[in-house]
């Protein structure tokens, strides 16, 4: 049996996940439960299906089977292990669980900022979330969640709980940065004719604390030009982030709605968002980081 730590949650099973960080028993810290199962023999489902019934969400695809029980446990099943299918589960499956335990999750990047907060980097794939965050941890910030942001309430305010240490990054960002990763921090994830994208792993770069949330960022699709950000109020702001909700809208039925709704409205209450285009020129984009990361 494994023990692992991720969203201030231990995590027990039964498989190996080098991905994470390892947890130790504490008394204060819950208990989220993963059974994987890698079968050659399994038949993945050709196309996405979502479903919820009871206390149980399922989500299948061409890459397996997730099934989210009661925000305790979690079970997995595939015809391959791999870094895709591992991080399907990690990403999803403790996903679904934590939003089944109350959380508000949301898709993005959080940069924490002189160890004290966070800024979140939201919007729609490929946007450049990824690439802004490996800009700021070139100018010496780090990260704590990367692809999914986990939000707390509990103490009155916005937090963003600690994930672990994985960013999904393009090669032709860690060129156009100038940054260069240790090897052994690389894996690939995913490929195309044109590119590699690598899951870069380091714990050098991340926090493992959370952290209250200062600002939220919507990116859109890059342009050749300085980012001028909009700042979005009233119910354009809550649009934008509903429609960051990481999971497909039937995950918000029952009582989830109510409550998804709340949070959104208590994020917005005292955390300002701006919409803007992420520049794609590098130099830019640092220049952005340097003026968002000053005191």
């Amino acid at each position: 049996m494994y023990c692992y730590d991720a969203y201030e949650h231990l995590i027990i099973t039964r498989h190996y996940f080098p991905e994470l960080p390892a947890g130790y028993p504490e008394a204060d810290k819950e208990i989220l439960q993963i059974e994987a199962s890698f079968d050659t023999s399994f038949i993945c489902p050709g196309e996405e299906r979502f479903e919820m019934e009871g206390d149980r969400i399922s989500f299948s695809g061409s890459w397996g089977e997730i099934h989210a029980e009661k925000g305790k446990k979690v079970t997995f099943i595939s015809d391959r292990d791999s870094p895709f299918t591992r991080m399907m589960m990690l990403k999803w499956g403790l996903g679904l669980l934590l939003h089944q335990k109350g959380y508000l999750v949301i898709h993005g990047c959080s940069v924490v900022l002189n160890n004290q907060s966070a800024v979140l980097f939201s919007g729609e794939n490929g946007a450049g979330k990824s690439t802004t965050t490996l800009a700021f941890l070139k100018a010496g910030s780090r990260y704590n969640s990367d692809d999914i942001l986990v939000i707390d309430f509990s103490r009155g305010y916005p937090e963003i709980l600690p994930s672990f240490p994985s960013l999904k990054i393009w090669e032709e960002s860690f060129h156009g940065l100038d940054f260069t990763p240790e090897k052994k921090s690389l894996v690939t994830f995913a490929q195309n004719s044109r590119s590699t994208k690598f899951q870069f792993s380091s714990q050098a770069y991340f926090t493992n604390r959370r952290v209250p949330v200062k600002a939220v960022y919507y990116l859109m699709p890059a342009d050749d030009h300085f980012p001028e950000a909009e700042k979005v109020t009233g119910l354009s702001a809550f649009f934008l982030i509903l429609r960051q909700f990481y999971f497909n809208s039937q995950a918000l039925g029952g009582n989830f709605t109510g409550s998804h709704f709340r949070q959104i409205n208590q994020l917005l209450t005292g955390v300002p968002v701006f919409r803007m285009n992420r520049p794609v020129n590098f130099a830019l984009l640092e220049q952005f980081v340097h003026e968002i990361s000053a005191p």
